[in-house]
């Protein structure tokens, strides 16, 4: 109560620190890492925590030099932070574009004008200060005008800013595809924006390292001929994700699933076969070809596989011409894809919620609530 400029000034102090680490820290800090790696050239690597710590630091000494200079009166202190919060605003107001061309755009001509605009402001004020009178409820008066000041310029720095969601949801998730935290990665992608193919993309890739494309794919949004909103990667490198897709113990799973977007089941059912036995086979490959043996397909698939087996039992006689080898060939290709009994039901019973209304709005709407992570639901709803 003796100094309350001290008071005010701490205050501040400690709201512009919280507010500046905690905006780099938890929303800023993949758009400035992408921008530092762009124009070091991938050279160096920003750090969250460190990252945030140093920015927050550095500004707060720009605020204690513009605070010398200014020595401004108690009731509005606050406008020390001025400056600071307009580099925070440039520095975090980045394009997506910038990797093809890199420019601060109208901050050129904005921030040197805003600055005039405050030295003219401040000098204003140091005159009209003159004229103010202490009393015993100055303290909360001036607390009262530095708090607003503050929120006001706290707010403009967070909407001037880069708020693209879609964006910071993309950097985020292939930060962590980096990091390797594939389940957080899967977990933000379920809850973004409507997707473009580069959200798939990435939840492709995550559960591909999990060896769970089979298993879990579908049970995250899927986008199919939705734009391309970012239509690139910023951090993955694209050659990583092409090179999986051709690498052995990848591409099986790349090649099924792009079947099963296509909604090309009797290919998928004739090449599923040649990679999965029907006891390992994952989640989302029994869904489909739960789908599949109900259709006019099946049979088509059966004739064929059974007239192979006979060209093949055929082929084995006449090379071998003994009862053992004519055995082999047989048990070779006896089985063809049967599903397990859970499964079986399970369909059946979404085949009748798919007939339970003539209205398709009720049905998807019972489809998304009890099915949302089946392939039935992506297959039947598109």
């Amino acid at each position: 109560m003796r100094n309350p400029g001290q008071l005010t000034r701490t205050v501040c102090a400690l709201l512009f620190c919280l507010f500046t680490f905690y905006y780099v820290f938890s929303y800023q800090c993949d758009l400035i890492a992408y921008a530092q790696m762009v124009l070091s050239e991938g050279m160096t690597h920003f750090d969250r925590t460190v990252g945030a710590l140093l920015i927050t630091v550095a500004l707060y000494i720009v605020h204690l030099f513009v605070y010398g200079l200014v020595k401004p009166h108690n009731r509005y202190i606050a406008l020390s932070y001025f400056p600071s919060l307009l580099i925070l605003t440039v520095i975090t107001d980045i394009p997506d574009n910038i990797a093809e061309h890199f420019s601060f755009g109208a901050w050129l001509w904005v921030a040197p004008l805003l600055l005039l605009l405050f030295v003219g402001l401040v000098m204003f004020l140091r005159q009209w200060s003159a004229r103010w009178q202490a009393s015993p409820f100055s303290l909360f008066h001036d607390a009262w005008v530095n708090l607003t000041i503050m929120a006001i310029m706290f707010l403009l720095t967070g909407l001037v800013g880069n708020g693209d969601e879609q964006f910071h949801r993309q950097l985020q998730m292939e930060r962590l595809v980096i990091d390797g935290d594939y389940d957080d990665a899967l977990s933000l992608d379920a809850s973004a924006a409507k997707k473009g193919m580069v959200f798939t993309e990435l939840a492709a890739f995550a559960l591909s390292q999990q060896h769970e494309m089979g298993e879990r794919f579908f049970e995250y949004p899927v986008a199919n001929d939705a734009p391309k909103t970012n239509g690139h990667l910023f951090f993955v490198p694209e050659k990583v994700i092409r090179m999986v897709k051709n690498t052995d113990g990848y591409k099986e799973d790349y090649e099924l699933i792009a079947l099963l977007k296509e909604r090309r089941i009797y290919e998928f059912a004739r090449k599923v076969k040649k990679y999965y036995a029907d006891s390992v086979m994952p989640k989302h490959y029994r869904e489909a070809m739960a789908i599949f043996n109900q259709s006019n397909d099946a049979k088509r698939l059966a004739q064929e596989e059974e007239e192979a087996m006979k060209a093949e039992m055929e082929k084995a006689k006449k090379e071998r011409r003994g009862k053992r080898s004519s055995k082999k060939s047989e048990k070779k290709g006896k089985t063809i894809h049967p599903l397990d009994s859970i499964m079986s039901e399970r369909y059946r019973a979404y085949q009748l919620l798919l007939e339970s209304s003539s209205d398709k709005q009720v049905v998807y709407n019972l489809s998304r609530k009890y099915y949302a992570k089946t392939y039935w639901h992506y297959y039947h709803f598109k």
